[in-house]
């Protein structure tokens, strides 16, 4: 046995092992090294999980942590447990899901500060619970913001009562109102305006007279903003057409979103103009109001935001001069920055766009479908740059769109892609014109198809 534990200072577990491990008292199990440690297989651990010494866990190498079973992981220690050190952050959900109650509460702040995103939305809310609001406090700001909307309402009140600013606003979103009005004074009074204004009705009618006291001037000025934005929205069509234009930019971003989709609709197109760099929900906007918008006053990120930016059906609703305008922080017009949603725009659109159709980018072109490709006049294909006309489906155009193309745009890998019928569109001054590489582009079977002028033309 001597002889079998002074070989076994590798990593490797030897064959002399078998058998021996099951006989080892527990004071032999804690004379291992860090090495014989290592050495040890998942059936060992199991069988010594009792006698290993904290620092014999810590020596555990990170596969050895990972294949700890749940009943493992259930039957170690609270020392053991700190033993790990920051390797806790190891451990799969299922492991996190199979600790006990006294080894979440025995982890140490540096091992709380390890965690990850899964294993803190695994962890068990009785678990959680438990810990104390110095372990609470432990978690970082975006830890605490991976807490579930379940996990977030199980936290105690002096869980929630020990936290502040940062930390306080990543569960923020998840509180109830019950749990919104068990806030200290000091806590409400310290939220910022951003932090407020993301607080919903609920949690807004759950504040106690107490914590609405604690609030400043400036605070209230934000609580007043957000009160009227429910209130708005009671207001008719009628009367919300009437709002002058004062009255109108008095209106707050969050008032404006309180709109609803009738609110906003009965808005005349100068009005709309008026509250447009506050206006959020571009969805709501009629075509008739889309058509007559001021992209200048638009920003990107709001023109293609994937739920409230302008729809497909929207984006057709454009015109060339809206197409061509510059957003609002923006170097380029609209028509670039829309990107893939070039896509969406009509044929009719695209054919309107005359030969500022160059001023699509090269990956724009290629996203081009087959009926805005058909809708290109000959004048536009002859106007995008080589590189962009390269990218251009060929397959896509029509015959009579082949017969006006420029033979300085064909790539030889364009030419080598064209149907017969394409090839026998070509006029005899187009084949005069190409170079001995695009000649030799043309398959053998397209050059079987050329027509009689054609071939004398080559002749």
């Amino acid at each position: 046995h001597r002889e079998a534990l002074r070989s076994s200072s590798g990593t490797k577990r030897p064959k002399a092992w078998a058998g021996l491990m099951d006989n080892l008292g527990s004071s032999q199990i804690r004379a291992l090294d860090a090495n014989q440690i290592k050495a040890l297989e998942a059936q060992d651990i199991t069988t010594h999980r009792g006698n290993l010494t904290t620092g014999q866990i810590g020596n555990l190498s990170d596969n050895q942590i990972t294949g700890l079973s749940n009943a493992d992981v259930a039957a170690l220690s609270t020392q053991q447990i700190q033993g790990l050190g920051v390797k806790i952050a190891l451990f799969n959900y299922g492991q996190i899901q199979n600790m006990g109650t006294a080894q979440v509460r025995s982890m140490t702040g540096a091992q709380i500060g390890a965690l990850n995103a899964g294993q803190i939305a695994n962890i068990e809310n009785v678990d959680l619970q438990a810990l104390t609001t110095a372990q609470i406090n432990q978690f970082s700001a975006t830890q605490l913001g991976f807490l579930t909307a379940v996990q977030v309402g199980a936290l105690t009140d002096a869980q929630l009562r020990s936290l502040n600013g940062a930390k306080l606003g990543a569960v923020l979103g998840n509180l109830s109102a019950v749990q919104v009005g068990n806030l200290t004074a000091t806590q409400v009074g310290g939220l910022s305006a951003e932090q407020l204004q993301s607080m919903t009705n609920d949690q807004l009618a759950g504040l106690t007279q107490a914590q609405l006291r604690a609030l400043s001037g400036a605070q209230m000025t934000v609580l007043r903003d957000i009160m009227a934005a429910a209130d708005i929205s009671k207001l008719s069509v009628e009367q919300i057409s009437t709002l002058n234009d004062a009255d109108l930019g008095k209106l707050t971003a969050r008032q404006i979103d309180a709109l609803t989709v009738d609110q906003v609709q009965a808005l005349s197109n100068a009005q709309v103009n008026l509250i447009l760099p506050k206006l959020s929900e571009l969805t709501d906007l009629s075509l008739s109001q889309v058509a007559n918008l001021d992209m200048t006053k638009l920003t990107l990120a709001k023109l293609t935001d994937a739920a409230k930016g302008l729809t497909g059906i929207q984006l057709q609703q454009l015109t060339t001069a809206q197409l061509l305008q510059t957003l609002d922080g923006s170097a380029d017009e609209v028509l670039t920055e829309l990107g893939a949603k070039i896509a969406d725009l009509s044929s009719t659109q695209v054919a309107g766009l005359g030969v500022d159709i160059n001023k699509l980018t090269d990956t724009q072109v290629g996203q081009l479908v087959q009926t805005q490709v058909r809708a290109l006049s000959g004048a536009q294909l002859n106007a995008l740059d080589v590189n962009k006309f390269a990218g251009l489906d060929i397959g896509s155009l029509l015959n009579t769109q082949v017969a006006q193309i420029t033979v300085t745009q064909f790539d030889t890998a364009q030419i080598a892609t064209m149907s017969a019928s394409q090839v026998r569109s070509l006029t005899v001054a187009q084949l005069n014109a190409f170079s001995d590489p695009q000649l030799n582009a043309l398959s053998a079977a397209n050059v079987g198809q050329l027509t009689l002028n054609q071939i004398e033309a080559l002749a």
